[in-house]
Protein backbone atom coordinates (compact mmCIF):
# COMPACT_ATOMS: atom_id res chain seq x y z
CA UNK A 1 0.00 0.00 0.00
CA UNK A 2 1.52 3.53 -1.10
CA UNK A 3 0.12 6.65 0.65
CA UNK A 4 0.56 9.36 -1.86
CA UNK A 5 0.15 13.14 -1.13
CA UNK A 6 -0.65 16.53 -3.10
CA UNK A 7 1.64 19.14 -1.78
CA UNK A 8 0.66 22.52 -3.55
CA UNK A 9 0.85 25.54 -1.73
CA UNK A 10 -3.40 26.24 -2.28
CA UNK A 11 -3.73 22.96 -0.63
CA UNK A 12 -2.70 20.02 0.82
CA UNK A 13 -4.93 16.74 0.92
CA UNK A 14 -4.20 13.07 0.21
CA UNK A 15 -5.98 10.15 -0.91
CA UNK A 16 -4.15 6.74 -0.15
CA UNK A 17 -3.75 4.19 -3.14
CA UNK A 18 -4.17 0.89 -3.12
CA UNK A 19 -3.14 -0.28 -7.16
CA UNK A 20 -4.61 1.81 -9.44
CA UNK A 21 -7.59 2.93 -6.80
CA UNK A 22 -7.84 5.29 -4.73
CA UNK A 23 -9.36 3.07 -1.72
CA UNK A 24 -8.04 1.70 1.55
CA UNK A 25 -11.39 0.19 2.51
CA UNK A 26 -12.71 -2.45 0.81
CA UNK A 27 -16.42 -2.43 -0.41
CA UNK A 28 -17.31 -5.38 2.26
CA UNK A 29 -15.86 -2.83 4.82
CA UNK A 30 -17.82 0.01 3.88
CA UNK A 31 -20.86 -1.82 3.78
CA UNK A 32 -20.17 -3.43 6.94
CA UNK A 33 -20.01 0.15 8.46
CA UNK A 34 -23.08 1.28 6.98
CA UNK A 35 -24.80 -1.38 8.03
CA UNK A 36 -23.24 -0.76 11.71
CA UNK A 37 -24.52 2.65 11.75
CA UNK A 38 -27.88 2.04 10.13
CA UNK A 39 -28.34 -0.86 12.92
CA UNK A 40 -27.60 2.06 15.51
CA UNK A 41 -29.96 4.39 14.23
CA UNK A 42 -28.93 8.05 12.66
CA UNK A 43 -29.94 11.57 14.72
CA UNK A 44 -30.11 14.45 12.85
CA UNK A 45 -26.05 15.77 12.46
CA UNK A 46 -25.03 19.24 14.53
CA UNK A 47 -22.63 21.64 14.92
CA UNK A 48 -22.08 22.21 18.21
CA UNK A 49 -19.24 24.31 20.48
CA UNK A 50 -16.96 22.45 23.47
CA UNK A 51 -20.11 23.04 25.61
CA UNK A 52 -22.75 21.52 23.91
CA UNK A 53 -24.48 24.52 22.39
CA UNK A 54 -25.63 24.12 18.70
CA UNK A 55 -24.32 26.77 16.81
CA UNK A 56 -25.83 25.89 13.32
CA UNK A 57 -29.37 24.89 11.34
CA UNK A 58 -30.18 22.85 8.55
CA UNK A 59 -29.47 25.86 6.09
CA UNK A 60 -25.74 25.14 7.06
CA UNK A 61 -25.64 21.50 7.76
CA UNK A 62 -28.25 18.54 6.78
CA UNK A 63 -27.66 15.46 7.19
CA UNK A 64 -27.79 12.52 9.94
CA UNK A 65 -25.12 11.11 11.95
CA UNK A 66 -23.86 8.34 14.37
CA UNK A 67 -20.98 9.13 16.56
CA UNK A 68 -18.78 6.81 17.78
CA UNK A 69 -16.32 7.66 21.12
CA UNK A 70 -12.95 6.89 20.00
CA UNK A 71 -12.06 5.79 24.13
CA UNK A 72 -14.66 3.64 24.50
CA UNK A 73 -15.97 2.21 20.81
CA UNK A 74 -18.05 -0.60 20.53
CA UNK A 75 -16.67 -3.80 20.03
CA UNK A 76 -17.92 -4.28 16.69
CA UNK A 77 -16.71 -1.22 15.50
CA UNK A 78 -13.04 -0.92 17.06
CA UNK A 79 -11.49 -1.92 14.04
CA UNK A 80 -12.49 1.36 12.18
CA UNK A 81 -11.40 3.46 15.16
CA UNK A 82 -7.60 1.60 15.39
CA UNK A 83 -7.29 1.39 11.67
CA UNK A 84 -8.26 5.24 11.35
CA UNK A 85 -5.88 6.05 14.22
CA UNK A 86 -2.82 4.22 12.95
CA UNK A 87 -3.63 5.60 9.08
CA UNK A 88 -3.80 9.15 10.18
CA UNK A 89 -0.95 8.69 12.38
CA UNK A 90 1.54 7.48 9.69
CA UNK A 91 -0.01 10.22 6.72
CA UNK A 92 0.38 13.26 9.01
CA UNK A 93 3.97 12.23 9.71
CA UNK A 94 4.84 11.88 6.37
CA UNK A 95 3.13 15.37 5.04
CA UNK A 96 2.14 17.37 7.76
CA UNK A 97 3.97 16.44 10.93
CA UNK A 98 1.26 18.79 13.31
CA UNK A 99 1.12 17.94 16.57
CA UNK A 100 -1.91 15.85 17.18
CA UNK A 101 -2.52 13.81 20.34
CA UNK A 102 -5.98 12.28 19.93
CA UNK A 103 -9.12 12.05 17.62
CA UNK A 104 -12.54 13.89 18.12
CA UNK A 105 -15.57 11.43 18.27
CA UNK A 106 -15.67 9.99 14.71
CA UNK A 107 -19.11 10.61 12.73
CA UNK A 108 -21.02 8.24 10.57
CA UNK A 109 -22.61 10.93 8.16
CA UNK A 110 -26.13 9.72 5.84
CA UNK A 111 -26.64 12.43 2.92
CA UNK A 112 -30.05 11.90 1.40
CA UNK A 113 -31.66 13.93 -1.31
CA UNK A 114 -31.58 17.83 -0.17
CA UNK A 115 -28.87 17.44 2.34
CA UNK A 116 -25.83 19.09 2.09
CA UNK A 117 -23.12 21.40 3.73
CA UNK A 118 -22.00 24.88 3.23
CA UNK A 119 -18.90 26.01 2.71
CA UNK A 120 -17.07 26.32 6.17
CA UNK A 121 -13.41 25.35 7.55
CA UNK A 122 -12.93 22.76 10.39
CA UNK A 123 -10.85 25.65 11.94
CA UNK A 124 -12.64 28.06 14.31
CA UNK A 125 -12.76 29.89 17.89
CA UNK A 126 -15.30 26.78 19.36
CA UNK A 127 -12.67 24.29 17.72
CA UNK A 128 -8.80 25.40 17.56
CA UNK A 129 -7.31 22.29 18.60
CA UNK A 130 -8.53 20.96 14.94
CA UNK A 131 -5.68 19.81 13.21
CA UNK A 132 -6.85 17.77 10.12
CA UNK A 133 -10.13 17.02 8.57
CA UNK A 134 -10.98 13.31 7.42
CA UNK A 135 -13.05 11.54 5.45
CA UNK A 136 -13.71 8.52 4.39
CA UNK A 137 -16.06 7.70 1.23
CA UNK A 138 -18.11 4.77 2.50
CA UNK A 139 -20.97 4.85 -0.87
CA UNK A 140 -20.62 3.46 -4.38
CA UNK A 141 -20.11 6.66 -6.40
CA UNK A 142 -23.23 5.19 -8.53
CA UNK A 143 -25.42 4.64 -5.43
CA UNK A 144 -26.11 9.00 -5.47
CA UNK A 145 -25.63 12.00 -8.01
CA UNK A 146 -24.30 15.29 -6.16
CA UNK A 147 -23.00 15.11 -2.69
CA UNK A 148 -19.71 15.77 -3.94
CA UNK A 149 -17.24 16.72 -1.41
CA UNK A 150 -15.59 20.60 -2.87
CA UNK A 151 -12.20 22.26 -1.49
CA UNK A 152 -11.02 25.11 -1.96
CA UNK A 153 -12.67 28.29 -4.32
CA UNK A 154 -12.72 28.88 -7.69
CA UNK A 155 -11.67 26.46 -9.13
CA UNK A 156 -12.42 24.30 -6.61
CA UNK A 157 -10.89 20.73 -6.42
CA UNK A 158 -13.50 17.24 -6.18
CA UNK A 159 -12.43 15.15 -3.68
CA UNK A 160 -12.23 11.44 -4.36
CA UNK A 161 -16.01 9.70 -4.49
CA UNK A 162 -14.15 6.16 -5.35
CA UNK A 163 -15.70 3.80 -2.48
CA UNK A 164 -13.22 3.35 0.02
CA UNK A 165 -10.69 6.19 -0.46
CA UNK A 166 -9.96 8.45 2.25
CA UNK A 167 -9.31 12.27 2.24
CA UNK A 168 -7.49 14.55 4.72
CA UNK A 169 -6.72 18.16 4.86
CA UNK A 170 -5.88 20.91 7.15
CA UNK A 171 -8.67 21.96 9.23
CA UNK A 172 -8.05 25.83 8.14
CA UNK A 173 -9.04 24.47 4.31
CA UNK A 174 -13.09 25.63 2.80
CA UNK A 175 -14.75 22.76 1.97
CA UNK A 176 -18.27 22.38 1.12
CA UNK A 177 -20.70 19.11 0.49
CA UNK A 178 -23.21 20.15 -2.39
CA UNK A 179 -26.89 19.08 -2.02
CA UNK A 180 -27.46 15.50 -2.63
CA UNK A 181 -29.96 15.03 -5.87
CA UNK A 182 -30.88 11.29 -5.53
CA UNK A 183 -29.58 8.38 -3.66
CA UNK A 184 -28.22 8.31 -0.50
CA UNK A 185 -24.68 9.13 0.45
CA UNK A 186 -22.59 7.75 3.45
CA UNK A 187 -19.13 8.98 4.67
CA UNK A 188 -17.19 9.07 7.63
CA UNK A 189 -15.58 12.35 9.21
CA UNK A 190 -13.24 12.71 12.38
CA UNK A 191 -11.19 15.07 13.08
CA UNK A 192 -7.07 15.32 14.40
CA UNK A 193 -6.76 16.94 17.25
CA UNK A 194 -3.98 18.48 19.33
CA UNK A 195 -2.69 21.93 20.47
CA UNK A 196 -3.72 25.53 18.66
CA UNK A 197 -1.27 26.19 16.32
CA UNK A 198 1.42 29.19 16.97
Amino acid sequence: MIFTGYKNPKIVHCYVHEGNKEILFSKEECEKVIDWAEKKGFSPGKIVDRKGIVLSNEDIRRSKEVLINPFIPEEDIEWLVKRCGKIVDQLNYQIWNFEISRFSEIGILKYEPGDHFMLHTDLMPEHSDRKLGIIIQLSNSNDYEGGVLELGFSPVENASKNQGAMILFPSWYPHKVTPVTSGIRYCVAFFALGPSFR
